[in-house]
């Protein structure tokens, strides 16, 4: 029923003292590789229909737009007859914080590189593009085994990093304490085995939420962190058993949003002992891992059809459906806006640069609620009505979160003159390079990150895969998962997967409750407390046409994300 071919390549690149993408810290560069990084590809092939999907997971931070258009243009361009599309080419990452970065063309993700890295961003579009192919021309017969498990309570793999957040959920009926942080997660590893005709194993693609973020932003290595080498130790152990050279493994991201593999927070692993953390808790995924591997051929294999849809969703205009929100009407997501908490750092990784302490001290929470009066009221008497509506709409959606960047609209602490910000340039180098951004005129030519974003649904008989381009935290996920699969059972699915980081980015999804806490995840849920919502309305809309037939299907497919020219390209 189904031919299966796997890849793997080499995305090892670093432009020497430019910066690795993940902590958004100036100082944190590349001078050296400790570890190869790596693009694995996973193509299956439904015999029957003769559709192909392709599975792709790279050790990099995230992908983002311009990087999935760029290898969708080169399949199509150079492999036309392999028929790949938006739609059945899934890109996701393990999200390492130790690749470089300068590979989206929004600036907001560039100034800590600082600028667009178009040797960074050409490498890692042709070895996708290499590990898609590639596996493509390996196709051969083959049967797919899903397995589930959990990591037991007293294995030190990851911990939830927001408590206070997670415990504001109402289906927490007793709050954890701190002690028990490592409960508050889902421990649960999801892994799709790949197991040729003749029963020789061909590769496996494992989902769990964890940070990968065992490497700090002290280090000055490129490094694949905590997946990158639990990827490794199975590649070895299974090569080794099965005698299979080219046998690949990918540790894939599910709800990481609010989880961390540094127990009791990252203070208390010293410095120098990071790469030993990252090996050890990599060590712990692959045992996870192997275990499930083993026990999956017991199982029944998937069988029945090969399935995808693409659509892509204004994130900043959705019209939520009223059974996310109890019942009420009229309720949409606004603008991207950033908090205030996110750039003071999560819990795990707190920030301590200039700009955090400003804000803790001599601003603080006063300067957005001044702000905030002050559009409400003074400027609300010289602007248009529907100037005061948009404003109206901020505050509402955005809620709890003490708006400090808005990142559609050019704007941070209030002001579309970034140059002019109060705090000097002269002592902290993130503030210099907005500044200099903002004097060259690329803040006024393009949004600061993306507003416009993929959603993905891709079905393998039992087993669907939800494309997210967003980190969701552990109670969103389960919420979203719910969503779906109550709808996709009635055509015969009976898992879903939630693969983030998945075919873009655009920071983070809570849940309502979570959001009104207003911690690092919160604040940087940048579409508003509706955004968790947003993405159930457009899950639902998306599983719903999947249930009829592909003729029948009414999926508008006219929006399309922003691509941008090179002159409006940040190059640092």
């Amino acid at each position: 029923m189904f031919k299966v071919g796997v890849a793997k390549e080499d995305i090892t690149v670093f432009v020497y003292g430019k910066g690795m993408m993940g902590y958004a810290v100036p100082t944190h560069v590349a001078k050296e590789v400790e570890t190869p990084l790596y693009v694995r590809a996973f193509v299956i092939h439904d015999v029957k229909s003769g559709k192909n999907v392709a599975l792709v997971n790279a050790e990099i931070c995230f992908y983002t737009i311009a990087l999935k258009a760029a290898v969708i243009k080169k399949l199509h361009n150079e492999y036309p007859e392999m028929g790949y599309t938006d739609a059945n080419v899934l890109l996701s990452a393990q999200h390492t914080h130790s690749a470089a970065g300068g590979y989206s063309h929004y600036v907001l993700y560039n100034v800590a590189i600082p600028g667009f890295q178009p040797t960074v961003f050409d490498k890692y579009v042709e070895g996708t593009v290499n590990a898609i192919v590639k596996a493509t021309r390996n196709l051969q017969d083959a049967r797919l085994f899903y397995q589930t498990g959990q990591f037991e309570p007293d294995v030190p793999v990851a911990f939830n990093r927001s408590l206070k957040a997670y415990n504001a959920n109402p289906e927490v009926a007793k709050p954890l304490l701190k002690a028990n942080h490592h409960l508050a997660i889902d421990r649960t590893m999801k892994l799709l085995r790949f197991e040729a005709a003749g029963g020789a194993p061909l590769g496996a693609i494992n989902w769990f939420g964890v940070h990968t973020t065992s490497v700090g932003n002290t280090h000055h290595r490129i490094c694949s962190d905590n997946k990158g080498y639990a990827a490794t130790y199975m590649e070895q152990a299974v090569q080794q058993q099965s005698g299979n050279a080219e046998f690949i493994a990918a540790f894939a991201q599910d709800t990481a949003g609010d989880v961390s593999p540094n127990h009791q927070y990252a203070d208390t692993i010293p410095v120098n002992k990071e790469y030993e953390s990252a090996k050890t808790n990599g060590i712990l995924q692959c045992n996870k891992a192997m275990e499930l591997f083993e026990q999956s051929v017991q199982a029944k294999p998937l069988s029945g059809a090969v399935d995808c849809e693409l659509m892509f969703m204004n994130m900043s205009n959705i019209i939520i459906d009223s059974e996310f929100l109890m019942g009420r009407t009229g309720v949409r997501t606004a603008p991207a806006a950033i908090g205030m908490h996110m750039l003071l750092g999560a819990n795990d990784r707190p920030a301590l640069d200039v700009v955090s302490n400003f804000l803790l001290g001599l601003g603080g929470p006063l300067l957005p609620k001044a702000i905030k009066a002050y559009e409400k009221t003074v400027l609300s008497l010289f602007r248009s009505q529907k100037d005061n509506d948009d404003i109206n709409l901020k505050y509402r959606a955005h809620g709890a979160k003490q708006i400090t960047i808005e990142a559609n609209i050019g704007k941070i602490l209030g002001t579309y003159y970034v140059q002019n910000l109060i705090i000097p340039g002269v002592v902290d180098e993130t503030i210099k390079r907005l500044k200099q951004i903002d004097r060259e005129g690329y803040f006024a030519r393009t949004p600061w990150m993306p507003r416009i974003v993929p959603l993905q649904l891709i079905i393998i008989g039992q087993l669907a895969i939800i494309g997210v381009p967003a980190e969701l935290t552990t109670m969103a996920g389960q919420r979203l998962r719910e969503t779906a699969l109550r709808i996709l059972k009635h055509r015969g699915v009976e898992q879903v997967v939630l693969s983030t980081y998945t075919n873009g980015y655009h920071g983070y999804i809570t849940t309502t409750q979570e959001y009104k806490v207003q911690l690092y995840e919160g604040a940087h849920t940048i579409f508003g407390k509706w955004t968790l919502p947003a993405y159930q309305t457009k899950v639902k809309q998306l599983a719903i046409e999947m249930l009829k037939p592909k003729s029948h299907r009414h999926i508008d497919h006219r929006l399309q994300p922003e691509l941008f020219a090179p002159d409006e390209i940040w190059y640092g």
